[in-house]
C-alpha cells in the first residue's frame, strides 16, 4: 500500500529538510498557481509513508504524528490524504496536478519483477501508467484509461489551464521495448469529472517534418543562393524525412500550451539520465596506494520537437530542432573503502541545459543554452557541436509561430561574463520570465544573477 499525504506550502521549504524523518519519503515539490489568487504561487509538497502492509491511513505512528504537526503549524493546509493498494516497491510516483476546479490527478508508474540473466537476480520492469482522479478530501473519482491496443506508453505529459480541459499526451510504441518512438495520444479530459472527452492517436516519424523551406523565416532581401554546404544539409535533410524513422525512445514531454483556435502546441526534449563510475589508482609513499572512484550524475538533452495538433486531433506541423546538450555532476567518491556523497544533491539538475518557455501574442519564445558554434543550426541534417561548458556558452532565444510552425533563432546574450542561465528551471508570471544564473567557484562563493525578460 502506498499513503500520500499533501500540502499547500506559501513559506520557504529549506527549514523542512533538516526535520523529515528517516521514515518519510519526499515524492516531489510541485509549484503551482492557485485560482482566485494569481498574485501567489504555493508549493505543493507530496510526502509519502510506504508500507507492504495495509496500514488505516488514520493510524499513524507517533513520529509521523509529530512531523504532520509541525510542518502544518501556520505553513500548510492540513494534508489531503491519498492511498492506494499498489505495492510500494513496484509503484512510482511521477507527477500531480492540482486544477482550478481542486482536483489532484496523480500520474504513477506501474512496474513488474522480472526475472534476470542471472540465477536468482530479478529487476523492475515498467509495465503501464495509472492515472487517477481525486478531489480535495482525497476520495477517487475516476481512473483515466490509457490503454491502446498493442501499444506500450512511454512518456506522458498532464496539463490543464484555467477554463480549459485537462490534457493528456503521451509517447508510445509498437513494441514493449522499443527502440523508437511510434506514435503520440491525445486525450481531452473533463476536470472536474475526470471523463474523457476526446481520444486521438496519431502516427509520427521524421517524415512528418516540414520541409526546410518551412522551417525558418528568412529575412527579406537577403541571398537566395544556395551554397555547396547548405545543400548537403538540404540533401541530409530530406534523406532524413523520406526514411520516415521513428523518434527517440528517450524524447520526453516538457510543455504544451494552449492556443487561441483550441489547438494545442507540443514541446519535447530528448533526454537520458544515467550514472557511471570510474576508478584511479592513487599511489602513495614507501610504494602504498589506494584505488579511489567516483560516480557521476550524467544528464543528456538532445533534439527539441515542437508540433501543432488542432482541434480535430490532427497533426498541423511538426519541427524538429538539433541540439546536443550535456551536464554531469560527481555525486560521490569512494577510496580505502570509505564513500562520501554531498549532502546538498542536485535534485534539480539538469540546470544549465534543456530549456524555458514562455507564450504571447500566439507565438512562443524558447530560450535555451548552447555551443557558440551552433548559431546557425535550425533544421535536421545540420552538424551540432556538444555544449558541455556552459560558462563558454551562449543564450539563444527560438522564435516560434503558433500558427505555421515557422521560427527563427537568435543570440540572446552570452554566458561568458555573467552567471551562466539555467532557463530550464525558469518561472513565468504573466507576461515575464525570470531566470537564474549561477556560477560555482571552488575558492569563494558561489556567483548568482536574476534576469527578468518581458515580451512586448
Amino acid at each position: 500500500m502506498n499513503c500520500f499525504y499533501f500540502f499547500l506550502l506559501s513559506n520557504r521549504m529549506d527549514q523542512y529538510f533538516g526535520c523529515l524523518l528517516h521514515e518519510v519519503k519526499l515524492t516531489g515539490f510541485f509549484c503551482i498557481e492557485f485560482p482566485g489568487f494569481p498574485e501567489r504561487k504555493k508549493t505543493f509538497i507530496s510526502a509519502s509513508w510506504l508500507t507492504k502492509q495495509y496500514i488505516n491511513p488514520s493510524i499513524i505512528t507517533e513520529k509521523r504524528i509529530a512531523f504532520l504537526n509541525l510542518i502544518t503549524q501556520e505553513k500548510a493546509s492540513m494534508p489531503v490524504i491519498i492511498s492506494n493498494e499498489f505495492d510500494p516497491e513496484t509503484f512510482q510516483l511521477e507527477d500531480v496536478l492540482y486544477s482550478d476546479k481542486k482536483r489532484i490527478t496523480m500520474v504513477g508508474r506501474i512496474y513488474q519483477y522480472e526475472e534476470g540473466k542471472k540465477k536468482k537476480s530479478k529487476f523492475l520492469d515498467f509495465q503501464n501508467y495509472n492515472i487517477r482522479l481525486y478531489d480535495e478530501t482525497g476520495q477517487q473519482i475516476s481512473e483515466i484509461n490509457t490503454d491502446i491496443n498493442g501499444k506500450w506508453l512511454m512518456s506522458t505529459k498532464l496539463v490543464q489551464k484555467k477554463g480549459n480541459d485537462l490534457v493528456l499526451a503521451a509517447f508510445y510504441s509498437n513494441t514493449k521495448k522499443g527502440k523508437t518512438i511510434d506514435g503520440m495520444l491525445v486525450q481531452r479530459i473533463d476536470p472536474e469529472t475526470g471523463n474523457v472527452v476526446s481520444t486521438n492517436q496519431k502516427e509520427i516519424n521524421t517524415s512528418l517534418l516540414a520541409t526546410v523551406s518551412d522551417t525558418t523565416d528568412v529575412d527579406e532581401g537577403s541571398d537566395d543562393k544556395e551554397t555547396k554546404a547548405e545543400r548537403k544539409e538540404r540533401e541530409n535533410f530530406d534523406k532524413i524525412k523520406d526514411e520516415g524513422e521513428g523518434f527517440s525512445r528517450y524524447m520526453k514531454f516538457r510543455d504544451i500550451f494552449y492556443t487561441v483556435d483550441h489547438g494545442l502546441v507540443i514541446l519535447a526534449e530528448k533526454y537520458h539520465h544515467y550514472y557511471y563510475t570510474s576508478s584511479s589508482y592513487v599511489s602513495g609513499a614507501n610504494g602504498t596506494g589506494y584505488w579511489e572512484s567516483s560516480t557521476y550524475s550524467m544528464y543528456e538533452s538532445g533534439d527539441l520537437m515542437m508540433c501543432k495538433v488542432n482541434a480535430e486531433g490532427n497533426i498541423t506541423w511538426m519541427q524538429v530542432l538539433p541540439k546536443t546538450q550535456k551536464e554531469s555532476i560527481q555525486v560521490g567518491t569512494a577510496y580505502q573503502g570509505i564513500s562520501t556523497s554531498s549532502y546538498f544533491f542536485p535534485t534539480n539538475m539538469p540546470f544549465y541545459s534543456g530549456f524555458g518557455a514562455i507564450e504571447k501574442n500566439n507565438s512562443l519564445y524558447l530560450i535555451f543554452n548552447d555551443n557558440p558554434k551552433n548559431s546557425d543550426i535550425t533544421h535536421p541534417g545540420q552538424k551540432v557541436k556538444i555544449a558541455s561548458r556552459f560558462g563558454k556558452s551562449d543564450c539563444y532565444l527560438l522564435t516560434l509561430n503558433e500558427a505555421t510552425g515557422k521560427y527563427s533563432r537568435s543570440i540572446f546574450f552570452s554566458n561568458t561574463d555573467v552567471p551562466t542561465a539555467m532557463p530550464r528551471l525558469g518561472s513565468v508570471t504573466g507576461d515575464m520570465m525570470f531566470i537564474i544564473g549561477k556560477n560555482d567557484r571552488f575558492m569563494g562563493k558561489t556567483k548568482i544573477a536574476v534576469a527578468r525578460i518581458t515580451v512586448n
